[in-house]
């Protein structure tokens, strides 16, 4: 979704887009040019959330925590901590 005033890229990563070279080239590109101020994700499974806190670029990760869904508990932890 993008949307003009907040310039926030988010995509929607499977197991495998975090390690996409060539997806980070063109994000990092995107921005460089201030096509977007901000990459982000959403994910669904705890580990691409955890191989995502290793990328820099990204900066959002938007991810299922409620009362019934926790599987990302101790990420969630590690980034408050960081």
């Amino acid at each position: 979704m993008w949307t003009r005033g907040s310039r926030i890229l988010t995509l929607h990563m499977s197991a495998r887009s975090p390690e996409n070279r060539v997806l980070r080239s063109l994000l990092l590109e995107a921005k460089t040019k201030g096509v977007v101020g901000h990459i982000g994700i959403t994910a669904h499974l705890a580990a691409v959330f955890e191989a995502a806190l290793d990328i820099p670029e990204i900066e959002t990760i938007m991810f299922p925590y409620n009362i019934v869904e926790q599987q990302g508990k101790e990420l969630i932890d590690r980034c408050a901590a960081a």
